[in-house]
């Protein structure tokens, strides 16, 4: 048993992988799903098993892939300080392939293998099937960094699901208040990516808290999406536009450093203000010089100047001692913090029943993490309270850090969040 606050410097080390690392297994794995029956059971004995129905090929699986390696990692760490409740932690993985019917088998088959929690996919679509699954069997259904507000809200799953992203609510309302306060903007252009409930979700917060603080939408305009985003009517129409202090552009990869790239090479300098899924080699790689481009990341290393602590540095050369290649992604951070919180609560609920894990992740106090300490939930609120962001800058194909930021205030969209008031 470890002590009842988690700490970074009792447990040294941890790293993750990129994707070229795809093949490397954590615990064990199947690319397989299948069913096994619902329900599970601990016997009390042996490893502690957390099921993670997760992506190694398909559209998510850049975004669960280096966070699955750090939650490893992150378990490897705590088994060799002891392990929780004098037992090993057992990350068990199995491969969704990034489809949305197959992660509801690869649930039950986790489930079926005794796993005390299911960690599902970087997204509600993606993720929200293996979480109803763990729902279901009465475990803690947790995403490793699903960002749609409804992920969170214990009424749309239910009161076993949890996110280890600050969620798309909160970047969109960062994004407005430091644009607002902090660049001293008032006229915005929305240029809405409307490929998932994220993005839809990004343009929906951010618009009602810019309009809240003062700002006016000056003009919007929308596209597909995905892997293969043409924007040239788009640009078009935004060149043309008078009045607009600012794009903000709720996207994600790949979309968004293509539509960035294609927006400069059509002349519209504008600044742009995206949200936290712009993070990664990919903006960089896609993009090229871009500059007045912001997003908010929850950090800033390794790729990006400036910003890093010294435990933040410590994660990335962790990282890269263990897999001989530097992170790509501030995503891994949320593997790594929720082995952490799922690890605390276990011990304090001094119990792996799935109530007990959720009443002590409701309860507990924050946990330790490689930026800034965070409290990771609160009832009828089920993902990390009080998470500061980081805002980046790209500027001629470099990313510097500016400030950190914590949302002031979640509008109240209508769509029942319950954690609009947090």
């Amino acid at each position: 048993m470890l002590g009842r606050r988690w700490s970074r410097t009792a447990i040294p080390g941890i790293a993750a992988v990129g994707l070229a690392a795809l093949a490397v297994g954590c615990g064990s794995s199947s690319d397989d799903g299948g069913s096994s029956g619902a329900g599970t059971s601990d016997s009390g004995e042996g490893p502690i098993k957390i099921g993670f129905a997760v992506a190694d090929s398909g559209a998510i699986a850049p975004y669960d892939i280096e966070p699955t390696q750090a939650a490893q990692l992150r378990v490897d760490e705590i088994n060799r300080a002891g392990g929780v409740l004098g037992r090993r932690l057992e990350l068990v993985k199995k491969n969704t392939q990034s489809d949305k019917a197959l992660s509801t088998n690869v649930a039950t088959e986790l489930l079926g293998d005794g796993a005390v929690a299911i960690v599902t996919s970087c997204d509600f679509d993606y993720g929200s099937p293996a979480a109803i699954a763990a729902q279901g069997a009465g475990v803690p259904g947790i995403s490793l960094c699903a960002s749609d507000p409804k992920f969170a809200d214990t009424r749309t799953i239910g009161d076993m699901a949890f996110t280890f992203a600050p969620g798309s609510d909160v970047e969109a309302t960062s994004g407005a208040e430091w644009a607002f306060e902090r660049r001293g903007w008032r006229n915005a252009y929305v240029l809405q990516d409307e490929s998932i409930e994220y993005t839809k979700a990004l343009g929906r917060y951010f618009k009602a808290r810019w309009e809240q603080l003062g700002g006016r939408i000056v003009g919007e305009d929308s596209f597909p999406g995905g892997d293969n985003v043409s924007i040239r009517a788009q640009a078009t129409k935004l060149k043309n536009a008078s009045g607009v202090d600012f794009i903000y552009l709720p996207t994600w990869n790949p979309g968004g450093p293509a539509a960035i790239r294609q927006l400069r090479a059509a002349g519209v300098t504008l600044p742009i203000v995206g949200p936290s899924a712009l993070d990664g080699d990919l903006l960089l790689s896609t993009a090229g010089d871009a500059s007045d481009v912001y997003f908010n990341p929850y950090g800033c290393y390794v790729y990006c100047e400036g910003g890093r602590g010294r435990s933040l540095d410590r994660f990335a050369a962790d990282f890269e001692a263990k897999t001989g290649r530097k992170p790509s992604t501030a995503y891994d951070l949320a593997g790594y913090n929720l082995v952490s919180a799922l690890a605390q609560a276990i011990d304090e609920a001094r119990s792996t029943d799935g109530k007990a894990i959720v009443r002590a992740m409701e309860t507990m106090g924050p946990i330790e993490t490689p930026t800034e300490p965070f409290e990771v939930s609160s009832e009828g609120c089920h993902k990390p309270i009080g998470m500061p962001l980081s805002f980046v800058e790209m500027r001629g194909g470099r990313l510097t850090y500016l400030e950190s930021v914590t949302a002031r205030e979640i509008p109240d969209v209508g769509d029942g969040n319950g954690c609009a008031t947090r």
